[in-house]
């Protein structure tokens, strides 16, 4: 762990380096100075995922773990790297001694290889000097555990010398530690074969050179080591080797192997000569997204060297070859500061560039920075024939949203076709069912808020919300219904043809523009409707022990109930009179009067008596109806006079209900026996 002396000591050398003290102490220039982290393995190899953290602590403090907490109210940030890379704009003040800036770097969580065996245990806290345009380089420590029958994954190296300053160099593959069982490392040999003066292949065991072939105990961590050596004399050196490696068993027999691709690269320096011909691609395999409107500035990392020794590489902008306007992708630093125009010297390098995009309009913005290069020598300038170029690719504010079929209920999965379910719902309610209703999930992977539309041809396809602003990485559910037209159900009349089936389409616009078939099924009557069997008294009738029965059927929206002890002013239908002949309980019922309450506005229920004498039902009640709606209904009535057998049909804005008069007969067996209306009932319907 990094101990509080050992920053406090690293943070005096920092601002005496960097910073002058001034007043004010909090002065923050331009917003915050760009930083890019690159975190790589031991064998520079670019590190994806890793966290990176970083904070402002103010002297003094105690620097441990619990200082990089999301809930610690210390100033900071946190990202995970791409492509090797995070970067940042870090609100440093240039002028306060007492600010420390701290960063802590932990392996992908999901890649056991980093262990232990990092700086700090399991991760690494490191401090730096923030007062520029900056890039920090930090080295995560990685083993590969291996097992006979299970060959890693070995490598890509990478091995590039620049003589007479750097005329060496080296990578390594591993280290491994074997898991299962003792091995011997038998052989690891380069096609083509190399001049081993030139590169030079060594097995190190526990960080000892050892010769080949070498028994290795389990769990010893090993090593290839590749030495790679060039002067002057030999010129541009440009090979790629395949490097494999051989593992045998301790008691014989292959226990694995490995191949690696080993690029070996030699540019001597000169005293005066041109790079090469370099480009630079930013937003690629994925463009940058941009919210319209926005601004979003982004450093990127060229680490150019003028390898020269005797004269310095000017860097400047083509302005007049810029595809795209600077108002929406513009130049905006070169190492740090704002120019377009920058001198390297001999030794020095280019580091970075920084993009502002700030698009004002929807689109696909493709820039391209062409920079000419140019010697400065002792006698003047001379044009290299190469540019450096660094292309911008930025995706402003386009589509990036999506349906998740696999969570949408209006979708099926049909092989590798997702395919709309047909939406079913009876015609002529006004209520519906949760089961008749349909999801559809659209979600926004990008960063900028989207805005959807949905439309569909047919009105009877019902769906809310019409229209929805998605916020980025969210989502919006809208829910679909079938609300089946009656007059296009039944184009002629009730009794004529009957439409079942409405093919249409659902439409969406705005992030993204689909369309997908839908289609809506009219269900059968009886499918919607609900049986009962209710039992009704006269309304207000009192037995002879004094009880007074006040029993009702109410139609609320799209369903019937029966209720005790309602007032009139509730009953959809109830009994007005009961006609008998002889005491209770031994005499008989004859007849009945059914009602319906009235107000201003009329009647609730109409009723249409159909007297057919039916002693029993040959089906179902509700399956009935259509045997009794056509061709024409008699007139109805606010009231209507019953007999057992009677079929009624009553009606109440639009929709239908029937009623069997099942029995007329008295409660029970006693004195006190009232007559009743027993009834089967079915509604809704239409």
């Amino acid at each position: 762990m990094v101990t509080r002396l050992l920053l406090l000591v690293l943070a005096a050398f920092c601002f005496i380096a960097c910073q002058t003290v001034t007043e004010p102490e909090d002065v923050v220039v331009d917003g915050g100075f760009p930083l890019r982290v690159d975190v790589v393995n031991q064998n520079g190899g670019r590190i994806d995922g890793a966290t990176v953290t970083w904070r402002l602590v103010t002297l003094p403090a105690a620097i441990n773990d619990s200082t990089f907490f999301d809930d610690n109210g210390i100033p900071g940030g946190r990202g995970t790297t791409s492509n090797g890379s995070a970067s940042f704009i870090v609100p440093m003040p240039v002028a306060d001694p007492d600010i420390l800036f701290v960063t802590k770097v932990d392996p992908p969580s999901t890649d056991q290889r980093y262990g232990q065996w990092q700086k700090n245990g399991a991760f690494r806290i490191d401090t730096a000097v923030v007062c520029d345009t900056t890039i920090l380089r930090y080295e995560l420590i990685y083993r590969e555990y291996t097992a006979c029958n299970s060959a890693p994954e070995c490598p890509v190296l990478d091995i590039a010398v620049d003589p007479p300053t750097t005329p060496s160099r080296s990578a390594t593959m591993g280290p491994f530690v074997q898991s299962d069982q003792p091995i011997v490392v038998s052989d690891v040999f380069l096609v083509p074969q190399p001049d081993p003066a030139k590169i030079r292949t060594t097995l190190f065991v526990n960080g000892v050179p050892a010769t080949l072939p070498a028994s290795i105990p389990i769990g010893t961590p090993y090593e290839i080591r590749f030495d790679v050596t060039y002067t002057e004399a030999d010129g541009v050196v440009d090979e790629l080797f395949v490097a494999t490696l051989v593992v045998d068993r301790a008691g014989g027999g292959t226990c694995w192997q490995c191949t690696s691709l080993v690029s070996v690269k030699s540019r001597p320096q000169t005293p005066c000569d041109c790079p090469p011909d370099t480009t630079f691609v930013l937003g690629a395999p994925n463009r940058i997204g941009v919210c319209t409107g926005q601004t979003k500035d982004t450093t990127v990392a060229l680490n150019l060297t003028n390898t020269n020794t005797e004269c310095a590489l000017i860097y400047r902008l083509r302005t007049s070859a810029l595809p795209v306007s600077t108002d929406d992708v513009d130049l905006l630093r070169m190492n740090g500061s704002r120019r377009t125009q920058i001198t390297i010297p001999p030794g020095e390098t280019l580091d970075s560039i920084t993009v502002r995009m700030s698009p004002t309009t929807n689109g696909i913005f493709d820039q391209r920075f062409v920079f000419d290069v140019i010697k400065q020598t002792q006698t003047g300038q001379e044009p290299c024939p190469d540019p450096l170029v660094v292309e911008v690719r930025v995706d402003a504010g386009l589509p990036t949203c999506r349906i998740d079929f696999a969570a949408s209920s209006l979708f099926r999965q049909n092989g590798n076709v997702w395919e709309t379910v047909p939406l079913e719902n009876c015609v002529g309610l006004t209520t519906v069912s949760p089961l008749r209703q349909k999801s559809i999930v659209i979600r926004n992977d990008g960063q900028c808020p989207v805005t959807i539309n949905l439309t569909s041809p047919d009105p009877q396809f019902v769906y809310t919300p019409t229209e929805a602003t998605i916020p980025p990485n969210g989502s919006v559910t809208v829910r679909i219904h079938f609300q089946p037209d009656p007059s296009r159900v039944y184009p002629t009349s009730r009794c004529g043809p009957r439409v079942s089936t409405f093919p249409s389409t659902l439409s969406f616009a705005g992030c993204l523009v689909e369309t997908h078939p839908i289609r809506g099924v009219v269900l059968d009557p009886d499918e919607c409707a609900i049986a009962t069997t209710p039992t009704l008294y006269q309304h207000g009738a009192t037995d002879n022990a004094g009880r007074r029965w006040i029993t009702v059927l109410d139609i609320l929206r799209d369903r019937i109930e029966l209720k005790e002890n309602a007032t009139l002013d509730t009953a959809a239908i109830y009994v007005r009179s009961i006609a008998t002949t002889g005491a209770p309980n031994v005499g008989s019922v004859n007849a009945a009067r059914l009602e319906s309450f009235q107000d201003a506005s009329g009647c609730w229920v109409l009723f249409h008596k159909i007297p057919v004498n039916l002693l029993s039902l040959s089906k179902p009640i509700c399956e009935i109806f259509g045997d009794f709606i056509c061709p024409v209904l008699p007139t109805g009535d606010c009231s209507v006079d019953v007999v057992a057998g009677d079929v009624v049909i009553f009606e109440r804005n639009g929709l239908y209900g029937i009623i069997w008069i099942k029995n007329l007969s008295w409660s029970n067996r006693s004195a006190t026996a009232l007559p009743q209306v027993e009834m089967e009932l079915c509604y809704p319907l239409f």
